[in-house]
C-alpha cells in the first residue's frame, strides 16, 4: 500500500489565539494601566491599551480580576469576550490569515469581519530592494557616511548584475538556494568589473565582501519580516593565499651593496626593508619600535618586543647591522607610506635584476629563511620570530632551499661521482671472464641463460648511453 501524501492546506489550519493581561506602570509609579495582549500563532503579538487604571497590588492580572472593583472586572471580561467573539467569527469565515492585529483592528472598528484580509507576504521583495533599503537605513542611522553609502550602492549594482546574468533580476531570498550561492561566489571570483581584464581570479577578501552583504541583507529581511528563509553561511572558500617570496642571502647582499645617495627616499625605504630582514619585524612592529624594547643579557643588547599582531614576544639578539640602521636615523625608523614603500621596492628589484614580487611583508620571511639556512634550529627561529606555536614556523618557514640541499649533499655527490661506472665495469668483467677456464657451458649453473641475457641488456644499455 502506497503512503498517502498529506496535503497541508493552509485554509484548514486555523491559528490559535491566546489572551493575557499586562499591568504597565505609568509615569506615576504607584498606578498601573491594564493592557490586553492578543497572541495568534504564526503572527506577531498585538496590544490593546484599556482605560482601566489602579494600584498594582489590587490586581491579579493572570485571572482578569481587580480586587474591590466590580465595574473594572466587568469591563475587562466584556473586552475579553468581545475579542473571543471576533476570533470565533473569523474562524467561521475560514480565513487562514487570522492575525492579532486584524482582531484588534476589528475590535477598534478599523476593519470588518467579512472584509477580505490577507497578510501580504513581504518576502516577495527582491534581494536588491532589500539591500537598498538596508543601505538607506545605515545612512540614516549614520553608521556609514556618504562615501560609504555610494560604495555600498555600487556593490549592490554588481550583485544585481549577477541576478541579471542568471535571468532572475527580481530574485528573493526564498529562491536564493545554496547552489545559487555557490554560483554567486564563482561568478564574482571570475567576472571583471572594469575595462581592464583580470590577469587572475579575485582573492577571497574581495569575494567575502559580497557574501557579507548578501548575509547582512538576509538578517535585515528576517528582522523586518520580509522573509522566513535563513541563508546558510558560505564557508567553502579555498585558500588563495600565495606563498610569500623572500630574498636569498646572495640577493640580500646585492641589495645591501647597491650604491645610492645616502638619506634619499630610496635609501630610507631600503634601510627600513633591510631592518625587517635583520629582525623579522612586520610593518606594524617597525612603526612602534624604539630602543625601549632592548635589554642587556650577557653584556649584549637583545630585542625583547611583543608583536603587535599577537602579543607574543620576539626574542632575538640586536644584530649589528640592524643596530647600525637604527643609529643612522637616531633611534626612529623613517617609516612612510606603505604603498610608496611597496612601489619603491618593486623598482629596486627591477634595477637589481631580481625577478621576485617583493613587498613590505617579505622582509620577515627573508629573516626567517636566512636564519634557517644559516644553520639555526627551527625551535630557536620560532622564538626569534615570535611564533606562539612551532607549527606555524614549520608551515611557513621550513622550506628547504636549493642552496642548502646543494651544500649538505655535496660530499655525497663527490663520493658517488665515479662509483656507478666502476660498478658497471666490474659487473661486465664478472659476466664475461669465467673464474675457471676449464669449465664448459654444461658446467655453468642452471641460470646460465639468465646471465647471458643480463650481459646482453648491459651491453645494449651501454651502447644506448653512448
Amino acid at each position: 500500500m502506497q503512503n498517502e501524501v498529506k496535503d497541508f492546506n493552509l485554509s484548514k489550519r486555523v491559528p490559535q489565539m491566546h489572551i493575557s493581561l499586562i499591568a504597565r506602570c505609568k509615569k506615576r509609579a504607584e498606578l498601573v494601566i491594564i493592557q490586553v495582549r492578543v497572541a495568534v500563532s504564526g503572527s506577531k503579538r498585538s496590544l490593546l491599551t484599556t482605560k482601566i487604571e489602579g494600584y498594582f497590588d489590587d490586581w491579579r492580572v493572570n485571572r482578569f480580576v481587580g480586587l474591590g472593583s466590580k465595574e473594572k472586572n466587568e469591563d475587562l471580561h466584556e473586552t475579553k469576550n468581545r475579542i473571543t467573539n471576533i476570533y470565533n467569527a473569523l474562524k467561521e469565515v475560514n480565513s487562514p490569515y487570522i492575525t492579532a492585529k486584524h482582531i484588534l483592528d476589528i475590535f477598534a472598528g478599523k476593519a470588518t469581519i467579512h472584509q477580505p484580509f490577507k497578510e501580504k507576504p513581504v518576502a516577495e521583495k527582491s534581494i536588491t530592494d532589500i539591500l537598498i533599503a538596508l543601505a538607506k537605513k545605515k545612512f540614516e542611522d549614520k553608521s556609514i557616511i556618504e562615501e560609504g553609502f555610494n560604495a555600498y550602492v555600487r556593490d549592490i549594482e554588481k550583485i544585481q548584475r549577477f541576478f541579471v546574468h542568471i535571468s532572475q533580476p527580481a530574485m528573493s531570498y526564498t529562491d536564493f538556494t545554496y547552489t545559487i550561492f555557490e554560483d554567486f561566489v564563482k561568478w564574482f571570483r571570475n567576472t571583471p568589473f572594469r575595462k581592464k581584464e583580470l590577469d587572475r581570479p579575485k582573492k577571497n577578501a574581495h569575494i567575502k565582501k559580497f557574501t557579507h552583504i548578501i548575509s547582512a541583507g538576509n538578517a535585515y529581511a528576517l528582522r523586518k519580516g520580509y522573509t522566513k528563509t535563513v541563508l546558510p553561511k558560505y564557508e567553502r572558500f579555498v585558500s588563495d593565499a600565495e606563498e610569500t617570496e623572500f630574498l636569498s642571502a646572495i640577493e640580500l647582499q646585492k641589495l645591501e651593496d647597491w650604491e645610492i645617495e645616502t638619506f634619499s627616499t630610496i635609501d630610507k625605504i631600503r634601510d627600513v626593508f633591510l631592518f625587517s630582514c635583520y629582525t623579522g619585524f612586520q610593518w606594524c612592529d617597525m612603526k612602534v619600535f624604539s630602543t625601549d624594547f632592548t635589554e642587556l643579557y650577557n653584556n649584549e643588547e637583545w630585542i625583547i618586543k611583543p608583536r603587535e599582531k599577537t602579543g607574543v614576544k620576539q626574542l632575538l639578539p640586536f644584530f649589528p647591522k640592524a643596530k647600525e640602521i637604527l643609529e643612522k636615523y637616531k633611534g626612529v625608523l623613517p617609516i612612510g607610506n606603505a604603498q610608496e614603500h611597496t612601489n619603491t621596492l618593486a623598482f629596486m628589484m627591477k634595477s637589481l635584476g631580481i625577478n621576485k614580487h617583493i613587498t613590505n611583508r617579505c622582509g620577515r620571511k627573508t629573516a626567517g629563511m636566512v636564519w634557517l639556512n644559516s644553520g639555526i634550529s627551527i625551535e630557536v627561529v620560532s622564538k626569534m620570530l615570535g611564533h606562539a606555536n612551532i607549527d606555524t614556523t614549520q608551515r611557513h618557514y621550513a622550506t628547504v632551499l636549493l642552496e642548502r640541499i646543494d651544500r649538505e649533499t655535496k660530499h655525497l655527490r663527490q663520493t658517488q661521482a665515479n662509483e656507478p661506472a666502476t660498478n658497471e665495469l666490474k659487473s661486465l668483467n664478472e659476466l664475461t671472464e669465467p673464474t675457471n677456464a676449464s669449465k664448459t657451458p654444461a658446467d655453468f649453473p642452471a641460470d646460465f641463460d639468465k646471465m647471458v641475457q643480463m650481459l646482453a641488456d648491459a651491453v645494449a644499455q651501454k651502447i644506448k648511453v653512448a
